[in-house]
């Protein structure tokens, strides 16, 4: 496996597997579908203010990816930045999602720009909490039934992990 920078040629591949998380599951607060169009801007601005999406692929299949941006408005949060991460669900339990977050608060920890990472996960994800916390976040709250998708209501945790930079 093979963690490095995303490209725009990754984009269809990234956003199959966004689509199917938002389809197939209750990860993220979101109904429909995200469209290539939108997620290469998404790209293209995350791009050109400096901040990280990873991929990881396997003899050239693209298993995964991750990235931190600014958490709300930069100039009001101070270096908070919000993570996410997806893994296509055939690469599931394969160690992506280990890679792909070690990259990632590596980079961030050498980042000036991200002294706060935080993690907005459903409560139902216990594999993405799981994840955080292998990386050294903790839980800093949880808001109840915030949202409800399938159904049900469903509770957002929210985990933090601080960079050593002031």
């Amino acid at each position: 496996m093979h963690i490095r920078e995303a490209t725009l040629a990754d984009v269809p591949a990234m956003t199959a597997i966004l689509n199917w998380a938002i389809t197939q599951t209750d990860a993220l607060f979101r109904a429909n579908e995200a469209t290539v169009a939108e997620r290469e801007e998404f790209h293209r601005q995350l791009e050109a203010d400096g901040y990280p999406c990873l991929v990881a692929e396997e003899n050239g299949q693209l298993l995964g990816w991750a990235l931190y941006k600014p958490y709300r408005d930069p100039q009001l949060w101070y270096r908070a930045c919000e993570d996410t991460i997806y893994i296509d669900p055939a690469a599931h339990g394969r160690g992506v999602g280990t890679a792909l977050m070690a990259e990632l608060v590596a980079r961030a920890c050498a980042d000036p720009k991200a002294h706060s990472l935080i993690a907005q996960i459903t409560g139902a994800n216990s594999a993405s909490v799981a994840l955080h916390r292998k990386h050294g976040f903790s839980q800093v709250g949880t808001l109840r039934q915030v949202a409800r998708k399938f159904d049900r209501f469903l509770d957002l945790h929210i985990l933090q992990r601080l960079t050593p930079h002031p």
